[in-house]
């Protein structure tokens, strides 16, 4: 071979080398897209096949304006709530991914001028083992079942807030930016809920008032939702918008949407606290002159 040729053949070499090694470096770790990449599309044997990138697109749901009350009660038995639009067919990220949940979850969605409501009906054929870790307020919410809602009130696949109970009542919430690289636990919304055991599962009845939200000032409001039901003593999670296994609820541009609420106004989430401050000293049996300041904040 000629001077030349060899000169060619190792260029050659080189580029291939230079190529693959690129292609290396852009390859995401074992079971994770590469940045940037599309969620991918998961075909199970005898299932539908999912395709991530499009699936949140098909859960929507057109909440009911309600045209009377709610009791806050875990019942569920309000005409209005065998009108409202079901969400329903969750599917596991884990321990199986794109399989359906061992038992599905329903979701109902109302709301009127001052909230929205969630009537929740998590199905059980075994419901007396339902493990219930804590019931007080950010309770350790992977120790126990539970059922987590999260909302975009901006529709901005970013940025959100999230609601979670157990079967026992006890509550969670936070709120979340950047798809969940960035939590605030100590945030303390306005809301509350009832739960309720069952032969058959348990129900929860969820109210969010909109003051404890912030949202767009759009006559007609698009929000991203998904729901979370989570089966601990069979280590599974399930969600409305399917999501891969490497991905939680915090994933929000994989979202369902709720849309068609009217005539919202968002609140600035204000609690006031009323306060005292008083100082004084005592010498023997007689008070001296002392200060006192209330107020509320």
């Amino acid at each position: 071979m000629s001077r030349s040729a060899r000169l060619c053949s190792a260029a050659i070499v080189a580029v291939c080398a230079i190529v693959v090694s690129r292609a290396s470096a852009q390859t995401a770790p074992a079971g994770q897209p590469a940045a940037g990449a599309a969620p991918r599309t998961l075909q199970l044997q005898g299932r539908p096949a999912i395709d991530y990138s499009t699936a949140h697109l098909e859960r929507k749901l057109t909440p009911l304006r309600l045209s009377g009350a709610i009791k806050l009660d875990g019942v569920l038995d309000e005409a209005a709530w065998r009108d409202a639009p079901m969400a329903t067919g969750f599917i596991q990220n884990d321990p199986r991914e794109g399989m359906p949940a061992t038992f599905d979850t329903e979701v109902r969605v109302l709301y009127n001028d001052e909230a929205i409501y969630f009537g929740v009906y998590a199905k059980d054929e075994q419901p007396g083992e339902a493990i219930i870790n804590d019931l007080k307020k950010d309770y350790n919410r992977e120790g126990s079942d539970g059922f987590r809602v999260i909302l975009d009130t901006f529709h901005d696949g970013r940025n959100g807030y999230q609601f979670m109970t157990n079967p026992g009542g006890a509550k969670w919430d936070a709120q979340m930016a950047n798809e969940g690289r960035d939590n605030n636990a100590n945030w303390d919304g306005i809301w509350d809920v009832k739960t309720r055991m069952t032969e058959t599962g348990w129900y929860a009845e969820i109210w969010i008032p909109f003051r404890t939200l912030k949202f767009g000032s759009e006559q007609s409001q698009v929000w991203g939702v998904n729901f979370q039901r989570k089966l601990r003593r069979l280590n599974e999670d399930s969600y409305w918008a399917p999501l891969p296994r490497i991905y939680d609820i915090e994933r929000v541009s994989m979202a369902g949407s709720i849309d068609g609420m009217v005539g919202l106004r968002s609140g600035r989430n204000i609690r006031i606290k009323p306060w005292v401050l008083s100082s004084g000293t005592r010498i023997g049996t007689k008070p001296s002159n002392g200060d006192f300041q209330g107020g509320l904040d």
